[in-house]
């Protein structure tokens, strides 16, 4: 793999392709991607507000006699199934941007190893 890596490097060297540029393009791609993320859990949260606050409606409804039995149960079933999905839909992102965060150690790593390399190969020339 070491051999693979340093002939991807000559190539990379020799076609003046700067190695800063190539890792800023990666970082770009991730960050956006992360936003995206960030922002949609920002927004499931939200959601997840909004959901509570419907619950405590409900009982408010129900206490003051607003609302049957059957109505109540109806609407905090389909509260509960709304908040539900959130939950799942809350820990997949939790666990990507988690995921992520790893990735963008081991990137770090691999950059700091690549250009170790880049330099071993210039020193050789």
């Amino acid at each position: 793999m070491l051999a693979a890596v340093k002939s991807d490097l000559r190539k990379l060297i020799g076609s003046n392709v700067r190695l800063g540029t190539l890792c800023d393009a990666v970082k770009g791609n991730v960050g956006q991607e992360q936003s995206a993320l960030s922002k949609e859990l920002h927004k499931l949260k939200k959601q997840q507000e909004q959901l509570e606050k419907n619950v405590q409606g409900l009982i408010t409804l129900f206490s003051n006699q607003a609302l049957t039995l059957d109505a109540f149960t109806v609407q905090n079933h389909r509260i509960l199934a709304e908040q539900e999905a959130l939950a799942k839909r809350k820990v997949e992102l939790d666990s990507i941007l988690e995921a992520q965060k790893d990735t963008e150690e081991q990137f770090r790593v691999f950059q700091k190893q690549t250009r170790y390399l880049l330099n071993l190969i210039l020193m050789m020339r």
